[in-house]
């Protein structure tokens, strides 16, 4: 027995060779494996590189993935039906009833009334009103906004400096002096830290004629923003204009609706972090930009014809306890905008659902870390650009 074990021994040992063998693979074999490693390694921080040279080079490709996935999440996630806004619509049958627009401000003064009658929370403008039209048409719009102390009117900011220009020194610092009742009285600074951070710088700003910009309770700019490729999805809540941070009109009309509370504008050192109505806070990017939550497509709200309105046969529950946001609806007039739906919007509709989102919480946050993260390296690629 003794002398059979080495023998079985050395045939087991044997055999685990020769299938070791088979199933090794081979020197060449192994060397192309080794390679094509080498190559996916290569590849991947190829990739990488390029894309932090073109991020730093000006080209926002990160940026353009994370909108277009984000409109795809947005079309695929459910939200409830708008409840607090209706849009009082210059549609085709009002025009059809009432003549071609713009109408007289006595028609505008009538549709006011008639909305603070039916028990509207707040009512905004869609449109603003820089040019006289007469004494008594003006006076009686300026009535009835400063009659129910709950209308918003619209202005509009500046960004270009050739467009500032052409409205000369004077009319420009009337135009600042009208809108400094309305900035954000209370800012809080996060460890109580210095402003230190950058924001574009609107050049001038457009406002209503005297009379009705005096009477207004509520005022704030109707800017909108797009992003590169032309798609609405985030929208300024406040600018710093002078030295003074003024509130968009959204936010003016999710105030006038909870009753005239208190704005507070929230900053840290690296920018805005939200702005405060009342007790609900509003939380922004760095910019004070919100991150607009559509809630569904176009005809989404509820849009009353104005010449229902004004012959008292509008459904008074789409007016009665909420925003009724004046706005134009018919095709050919007003403004339009691309949204992540992929359709044009009647840009009252972008702005009924901002008001809307302000009103209920329904907002998308970006966490405080990517804020920090996204200021860095802007300032990080600014510096790179212009050495370069």
């Amino acid at each position: 027995m003794e002398g059979i074990l080495p023998l079985e021994s050395s045939k087991f040992h044997k055999n685990a060779r020769l299938r070791a063998a088979r199933l090794a693979p081979s020197m060449p074999e192994t060397a192309t494996v080794l390679a094509l490693a080498r190559l996916a390694r290569a590849v991947g921080a190829g990739l990488t590189l390029l894309v932090a040279a073109l991020y730093l080079l000006g080209v926002p490709l990160l940026d353009i993935l994370e909108s277009k996935t984000y409109d795809i999440r947005l079309r695929a996630h459910r939200v409830p039906p708008p409840r607090s806004v209706t849009i009082a619509a210059i549609d085709e049958a009002s025009l059809a009833k009432l003549g071609r627009w713009p109408w007289s401000r006595a028609v505008l003064a009538r549709l006011v009334d008639r909305l603070d009658q039916a028990g509207a929370k707040a009512i905004a403008f869609d449109v603003f009103f820089p040019e006289p039209e007469s004494p008594e048409a003006d006076e009686q719009l300026a009535r009835a906004v400063g009659g129910g102390r709950n209308v918003v009117l619209s202005t509009l900011f500046l960004l270009n400096r050739d467009e500032a220009r052409h409205l000369g020194p004077e009319r420009l610092e009337e135009a600042k002096r009208a809108m400094e009742a309305h900035a954000i009285a209370s800012v809080e600074r996060i460890g109580g830290a210095r402003e230190q951070f950058s924001m574009t710088p609107p050049q001038g700003i457009i406002v209503n004629i005297p009379a009705l910009q005096r009477s207004a309770a509520y005022a704030g700019h109707i800017n909108i923003s797009p992003d590169p490729d032309g798609t609405v999805r985030r929208v300024p809540l406040v600018y710093r204009y002078e030295g003074r941070y003024l509130p968009s009109a959204d936010v003016q009309a999710a105030r006038a609706f909870s009753g005239g509370k208190e704005l507070v504008l929230h900053t840290a050192s690296y920018g805005i972090t939200g702005i405060q109505i009342g007790s609900r806070y509003i939380p922004t990017d760095e910019g004070g930009r919100l991150l607009v939550r559509y809630r569904g497509r176009t005809g989404t709200f509820a849009a009353v014809p104005i010449a229902d309105i004004l012959d008292g046969s509008a459904d008074a529950g789409l007016l009665r306890g909420r925003v009724v946001l004046i706005g134009t609806t018919a095709q050919g007039i007003g403004d339009l905008r691309v949204t992540p739906y992929g359709e044009l919007f009647p840009g009252v509709e972008v702005r009924a659902s901002i008001i809307e989102n302000l009103l209920e919480g329904h907002v998308l946050q970006r966490p405080d870390w990517m804020s920090i993260m996204r200021s860095e390296e802007r300032r990080v690629g600014k510096e790179c650009r212009s050495r370069w």
